[in-house]
C-alpha cells in the first residue's frame, strides 16, 4: 500500500506545481498560433481549477466514508449509502440511484477498503509542496531535504514518517484549503 500511497503523492505534486502560473506560462502555448497562453487566460485556467472544489472534495469524502463503512459493517450497502449522503451532499439521494454499483474502485480493486488514501495523499502532497512556496528556507536546502526524505526515503519507511521528517510535524489540511480556494494563504 505505501508503493500506492508513494506514486499518488507523486502525482499530487507534480499537479500542484503545474498549477503555478509561471510554470504553466512557460510549458503551454496557443494550440494555432504558438505563442505563449496570455496571462489573463493562465489566471483564467487556473481559476477553473478550483470550481465546484468543495462539491469536489465532499464526494471525495462521502466516497471514502462509505468505502469504509462498507468495509466495517454488515448492513445493506443502499441503507448505509442513504445514511452518509445527507452529510457530505446537499440534495437528496435518488430512489433510483445505485452509484456504487459503477465504482469498481471500492469493490473490486486494490482500493478497497482503502479510498480515503487518494484524498489522504493529495492534503499531504498539498502540505508537502507548500514547503516550497513558504519564503523563510533556503530552496537548496528544502531540496537536499525532499531527496533525502521523500525521493531517498520513497516506500522504505511509513510515509508519516517520511513526511514528519520533511516537514517537522504531522500533514495539516491547511495547505489543501488553500489549493481548492477555501482560504487565504497565509504569509
Amino acid at each position: 500500500m505505501f508503493y500506492y500511497f508513494i506514486l499518488i503523492y507523486f502525482g499530487f505534486v507534480l499537479h500542484y506545481r503545474l498549477q503555478e502560473p509561471a510554470v504553466l506560462q512557460r510549458i503551454s502555448h496557443h494550440y494555432e498560433s504558438g505563442l505563449p497562453l496570455s496571462g489573463s487566460s493562465v489566471k483564467e485556467l487556473l481559476a477553473s481549477q478550483t470550481h465546484m472544489a468543495g462539491y469536489d472534495l465532499c464526494s471525495e469524502l462521502y466516497l471514502a466514508h462509505l468505502d469504509m463503512e462498507l468495509h466495517t459493517r454488515k448492513d445493506y450497502w443502499l441503507d448505509i449509502a442513504r445514511e452518509l449522503w445527507g452529510s457530505y451532499r446537499p440534495f437528496s439521494l435518488d430512489k433510483y440511484d445505485a452509484h456504487l454499483c459503477s465504482n469498481t474502485a471500492i469493490m473490486s480493486d486494490v482500493w478497497a477498503a482503502a479510498y480515503y488514501s487518494h484524498l489522504w495523499s493529495r492534503m499531504v502532497a498539498a502540505d508537502a509542496y507548500q514547503a516550497f512556496r513558504e519564503p523563510h528556507e533556503e530552496d537548496a536546502e528544502l531540496g537536499a531535504r525532499f531527496r533525502s526524505t521523500f525521493l531517498s526515503l520513497g516506500g522504505g519507511c511509513h510515509p508519516s514518517e517520511v513526511f514528519r521528517s520533511f516537514r517537522g510535524r504531522d500533514p495539516s489540511p491547511d495547505a489543501l484549503h488553500v489549493l481548492c480556494g477555501f482560504s487565504q494563504q497565509s504569509t
